[in-house]
């Protein structure tokens, strides 16, 4: 669950708005899907919002602070059970809020599927608060997650298009992709973990990795799972790699607990089978800093890379 945790918390404070995308000629009147390929469910969203798929999630956002997005996850060891997955959510969020405090009620995805639905606030650094709600559905053996983010005094402006989209919300069975993927420039011993994105993601061939969902993203399966994933952004104004991280790490002081800065390294990343290179020699720049989860402590490595206009 810290994975889990971190990526919900991070997503909603650090997706910023990316291209647009298109639409279903399934999708109900006035929306349109904004699903990855091979999801378990459909996310359709009004037409006046703006896709993000880019972002390696299924997801939407209207303005700048109104974000939609949906994911699943294998119910397994601990959580092998939708209430035990809910309820281990329910104490990670515990675990990071001072107070944490939330209201719970049965409630559905989409027009028939069985959900849990969650709701809370949570104090921001400007002084306002951050609305969140999540529902809470299986399938399959899978919890899919529905979740609205808005600011807390915009919530009644958009209550009646979260539900929209939330009766909207379709549950089918998702497409499994083999877990040994490869491609011309697979390097030895390695497999690829990224699905039809833009980018080549590779991990060595005993992690474990699950293309079909959306994340690139893989670990190595022993206690405390070690974990890599790769995000894209594409920031409102034009940054480079120090003022990237710098912009980031305002919100982590403000919403990662035990936050510390370590170091900085420069280091280089590769297209394909040509390194780029600027005029030190290097293109990229790994940051590495601590968490606290609970009383655990974590070290998270971020290489931030700049291709174009993508962080």
């Amino acid at each position: 669950m810290t994975k889990k945790l971190i990526c919900v918390i991070l997503c909603a404070l650090l997706c910023l708005p990316l291209l647009s995308g298109c639409a279903s000629g399934d999708a109900p009147d006035g929306m349109f899907s904004a699903t990855i390929v091979g999801e378990p469910f459909i996310l359709y969203v009004p037409n006046d919002w703006t896709d993000n798929r880019q972002s390696g999630i299924s997801s939407a956002y209207f303005g700048l602070n109104v974000i939609v997005s949906a994911r699943y996850y294998a119910l397994e060891g601990e959580d092998a059970t939708l209430e035990g997955f809910v309820d281990s959510y329910i104490e990670n969020c515990k675990a990071e809020h001072d107070g944490f405090s939330f209201t719970r009620k049965d409630a559905k995805l989409g027009k028939s599927t069985p959900a849990i639905r969650i709701e809370y606030d949570l104090a921001q650094s400007s002084g306002a608060s951050a609305k969140i709600i999540n529902y809470f559905g299986e399938h399959n053996g899978d919890a899919i997650m529905l979740s609205f983010y808005c600011q807390s005094s915009s919530f009644e402006d958009y209550a009646e298009v979260f539900e929209e989209i939330r009766a909207e919300f379709v549950v089918r069975d998702r497409v499994k992709v083999d877990d040994m993927e490869f491609d011309k420039n697979t390097p030895k011993n390695m497999k690829l973990a990224s699905g039809d994105i833009q980018y080549s993601f590779y991990v060595p061939v005993n992690w474990v990795t699950n293309i079909a969902d959306g994340f690139s993203s893989a670990y190595y399966d022993e206690s405390g799972r070690p974990n890599v994933s790769v995000t894209v952004y594409s920031p409102s104004e034009q940054v480079d790699i120090d003022g990237y991280f710098a912009l980031c790490e305002k919100d982590y002081e403000d919403t990662i607990s035990g936050y510390e800065f370590i170091s900085s390294k420069r280091v280089m990343v590769s297209d394909g089978s040509k390194i780029l290179k600027d005029e030190d020699g290097y293109n990229a720049t790994s940051f590495t800093y601590k968490a606290l989860y609970g009383t655990t402590e974590l070290r998270i490595m971020q290489t931030v890379f700049i291709y174009g206009d993508l962080v």
